[in-house]
């Protein structure tokens, strides 16, 4: 289970889709030693079904995009989330945003 503010952890959303354009798993696994791993809860995913309808009246056969699922993981539990994709924030206004400075 998550502990705190003061680690990072990586979705297991996007290990997925890291894995998409990694060599190996191994790489991948070493890359993120230092990241907490965040499973998809059953009630995270019910949420990133609901907001994704919000956002997407209408489209009900088109797929979940993958970054509801990993705001819905940060909403459920709480916690801040880091992203540098601005778009589609406005269906979680409960959710503390986190994004880097641009140099």
């Amino acid at each position: 289970m998550w502990a705190g503010r003061d680690q990072l952890g990586v979705s297991s959303v996007t290990y997925a889709e890291l894995a998409a354009g990694a060599r190996s798993q191994e790489g991948v696994d070493e890359d993120l030693k230092l990241f907490e791993r965040i499973e998809l809860s059953f009630e995270a995913a019910w949420r990133a079904g609901q907001r994704f309808r919000q956002y997407r009246p209408g489209k009900h056969d088109a797929p979940v995009l993958p970054d509801f699922f990993i705001r819905a993981q940060a909403a459920v539990l709480a916690i801040q989330h880091l992203t540098n994709d601005r778009r589609r924030t406005a269906v979680w206004p409960e959710l503390d945003f986190v994004f880097p400075e641009r140099t």
